[in-house]
């Protein structure tokens, strides 16, 4: 019966809570699904246009949580895990203390500032005149979210991921500037709500199919500089996934916050990490182009030799046993090959396209002696080995061009 009454109490200040924030013009959005101490977001509306500017609202009510004052201030206590939680929030996190009797929200931000330590947790001190009204909305629209102007940062890619049960779009971001969590997260909110009314197809097949609808699924992905998107080292990636859509044309979801629409935002913890890896392993233009080029000119002496080679296999002038004992030296030069390419020092930004056409080109070559192992002996017949061997050679050969039309460009 306790659990029943406290859940009771709970719901009718959220209710409350509700009715206060849509009185001075915001939306509320309880947040159903479990996210560790956020009830809430609230978003400012103005007109009848949502503006993208967020809070994130915790929500208490009940003679207890008013039972403790100081002077003219409630005493709202919380453990070091919630405090962290709302400190670090993506969204600015406010406390709610909710007064049924007497129909009053009592409100404070939780930040560095307001959180106090004390000896076994921390206290944030809620003034009783600090209610949620339109006296104080001048204060709550300095704690808003940001909107962030779209010239500080740049899509740098857009990719549609559609299929025949759901239109996807997936996005990278690049950051023009410095930015604190809070604006990356506007960010990832409006790449999210304006990719979703995107209507790029990569056919016209695609486009038959999706018309003129929505979006379905959006995946997003930030990047704080050039170097960080040629490493696919991501600040943050974020998902949303429309609610109307069945489970099981759903994508495979990961953990995060919400940072307002259902948009779950994971933030990478080995960001700073990878970054001073990339960096402290990175070579010089010269030191890296010193070391590729005998292996681009290796790539394509084994290219050329392996195209004529297996077109004498392929047209029967030369046997499968032959073609392996001419060949011995140059499959394991092929190996040695693609050793040495993933063994290179770091490319700097400027060779990244060339060091990836390096590495597919060298991976094309490898596979040739692994498709003539005695350990895949069986595994293939010989005309679908052939096959299979002379595809790998055209499309090192076509790679080859595009890496030395890049390299090229950038010596």
């Amino acid at each position: 019966m306790r659990a029943q009454h406290t859940d009771r109490i709970a719901r009718q200040g959220i209710a409350l809570a509700t009715r206060a924030f849509e009185a001075i013009d915001f939306a509320f959005r309880e947040q159903h699904e479990s996210d560790y101490g956020i009830d809430a977001h609230v978003e400012l509306i103005q007109g009848s246009s949502p503006t993208g500017r967020l809070l994130g609202i915790q929500v208490k009510a009940g003679r207890s949580y008013l039972s403790e004052t100081i002077g003219g201030r409630y005493v709202f206590r919380a453990d070091a895990t919630h405090v962290d939680y709302w400190v670090n929030h993506a969204l600015p996190v406010l406390v709610c203390l909710v007064d049924l009797e007497n129909d009053l929200v009592h409100w404070q931000v939780i930040d560095n500032d307001t959180a106090e330590l004390t000896n076994s947790n921390y206290r944030i001190f809620v003034p009783k005149h600090q209610v949620i009204d339109r006296d104080s909305l001048p204060p709550l629209h300095d704690l808003l979210t940001i909107v962030v102007p779209s010239e500080r940062y740049t899509l740098s890619e857009t990719k549609d991921q559609s299929h025949a049960t759901a239109k996807r779009y997936s996005f990278k971001a690049v950051l023009n500037g410095t930015f604190s969590k809070a604006e990356i997260a506007s960010i990832v909110r409006q790449i999210t709500t304006q990719g979703a009314q995107r209507r790029y197809y990569r056919s016209h097949r695609v486009e038959q199919r999706w018309g003129d609808s929505d979006a379905q699924v959006i995946w997003s992905f930030v990047y704080p500089s050039m170097a960080d998107l040629a490493n696919n080292n991501f600040k943050c990636r974020g998902l949303w996934i429309n609610p109307g859509l069945p489970e099981r044309e759903r994508p495979t979801a990961f953990q995060g916050e919400n940072v307002g629409d259902g948009i779950i935002v994971d933030w990478n913890p080995n960001y700073d990490l990878m970054a001073g890896l990339f960096s402290e392993h990175e070579s010089t233009k010269e030191e890296y182009l010193r070391a590729a080029t005998p292996l681009v000119q290796g790539l394509e002496d084994l290219i050329e030799f392996f195209r004529q080679a297996l077109r004498s296999l392929i047209g029967a002038e030369m046997t499968r046993g032959a073609f392996v004992r001419r060949s011995q030296a140059q499959l394991d030069n092929a190996a040695q090959i693609y050793r040495e390419v993933v063994d290179m020092p770091g490319a700097p930004f400027e060779c990244k396209e060339v060091d990836n056409l390096l590495q597919q080109a060298a991976g094309n070559i490898d596979n040739i002696p692994i498709l003539f192992s005695e350990t895949n002996e069986a595994k293939w017949s010989d005309e679908r080995r052939f096959y299979l061997a002379s595809e790998q050679v055209n499309d090192a050969a076509t790679t080859m061009q595009a890496l030395k039309y890049e390299l090229q460009k950038i010596r």
